[in-house]
């Protein structure tokens, strides 16, 4: 295990726009691609998007021997862990002698180097701002739309207040999703422009409005998403390499 975990969120105050399609893509990714040890904490409480799919396919995969050798080849000994938590439990104790979800992950015995961490779409609730202020990268999903984009700017409003000074706070990485380029060109352009002069990481890729990324095996927690055929190579690379 590294002697640093990255830690990783995906927070903005507006759900629907992609948190946990991404912290799924994200920890696949990581996981399959650049072996890394990825502990998933599904915090987007009461939903728990990530962990349900989870469930899921793991209820499939016990009674299906064709998925447990497809598995096998993917070259991988045992599945990512992905548990789920309250926000305020994330980092902080829900009691002096129980451990909050992140100790519970940080284990030893899970050697992880990377904690990713899915959120809800509000920051009216208890227990992100102290996330906000333990995790090295927070990712902020876009839409090329005009209440998106308020809520973004309102949250990274936020996020700026993060903390007592710069070293605190979590560096940003926004990136956009379900772009029509043709349609979306000049509002992106514009708009890249003042996140950048706030000092916000953009992504250079972004992820285009598209089907595909509505079929299951782009959203599988067991099996590594083929990001070839779906055309999200570049983008997903960028996004490694930004939250090294």
């Amino acid at each position: 295990m590294s002697e640093k975990i990255n830690r990783i969120v995906l927070a903005t105050q507006k759900g629907g726009v992609g948190k946990s399609t991404i912290a799924t893509m994200l920890a696949s990714y990581m996981y399959f691609v650049k072996d890394h040890s990825v502990v998933v904490i599904d915090a987007d409480d009461p939903q728990h998007t990530i962990k349900k799919l989870r469930d899921r396919e793991l209820a499939r995969f016990k009674q299906d021997e064709a998925m447990m050798r497809a598995f096998t080849e993917s070259g991988k000994s045992q599945i990512y862990p992905i548990t789920e938590s309250r926000m305020d439990h994330v980092f902080e104790r829900p009691a002096p002698d129980r451990p909050s979800t992140f100790e519970k992950a940080s284990h030893p015995k899970i050697a992880a180097d990377t904690v990713i961490i899915d959120t809800p779409g509000s920051v009216a609730i208890e227990g992100l701002g102290n996330i906000l202020r333990n995790v090295d990268r927070v990712i902020i999903p876009l839409e090329p739309e005009e209440m998106s984009l308020v809520s973004a700017t309102e949250f990274l409003t936020a996020l700026g207040s993060i903390g007592s000074n710069q070293k605190e706070r979590p560096k940003p990485i926004a990136f956009w999703n379900k772009v029509l380029w043709r349609s979306h060109e000049e509002l992106i352009t514009a708009q890249n422009e003042v996140f950048r002069a706030a000092g916000i990481h953009v992504l250079t890729n972004h992820i285009p409005y598209s089907v595909k990324l509505k079929r299951t095996e782009t959203r599988s927690t067991i099996f590594p998403v083929n990001f070839r055929s779906i055309d999200l190579s570049g983008f997903m690379e960028e996004l490694y390499q930004t939250t090294k």
